[in-house]
């Protein structure tokens, strides 16, 4: 598989990373997986389905400095503009043709209409998927 070097640019800006393997390697697995999901999202195989999480956002996350939690929290959290979500990566069963829930992540804090946060949660929960 080729790599797509402006989405692996696109998670190298975007996305965290572990040492090691370090920040290009993870990068261009994140790259890898978002393009083999975006082929079997074609297929109908696999889905991102995004919700809101039923925990509101509370100001739980935490920048370790209360002024600036408090900062964020104005801005976003009680302007409407932060939304709390969660994320499922669904499979489509062959036979059944149902969705079944492979793995999800909550609790995750974005802007309403920030796509670029959303992109980087997909291929994270696309590369451990495919990694099992």
């Amino acid at each position: 598989m080729t790599l797509d070097r402006k989405a692996w640019r696109f998670f190298l800006d975007h996305a965290g990373y572990a040492i090691p393997p370090g920040r290009v390697i993870c990068a261009a697995e994140l790259a890898k997986a978002e393009a083999r999901a975006e082929r079997e999202q074609m297929e109908s195989r696999l889905r991102f389905y995004w919700d809101y999480d039923p925990e509101p956002v509370d100001g739980s996350f935490d920048f370790g400095d209360d002024h600036e939690n408090e900062k964020y929290l104005a801005r976003f959290g009680e302007s409407g503009d932060l939304d709390s979500m969660t994320c499922a990566l669904q499979t489509r069963c062959d036979e059944c043709k149902q969705w079944d829930t492979q793995d999800v992540l909550g609790g995750i804090h974005i802007l309403r209409f920030e796509n670029d946060y959303q992109r980087v949660v997909q291929a994270e929960l696309a590369s451990e998927y495919f990694a099992k």
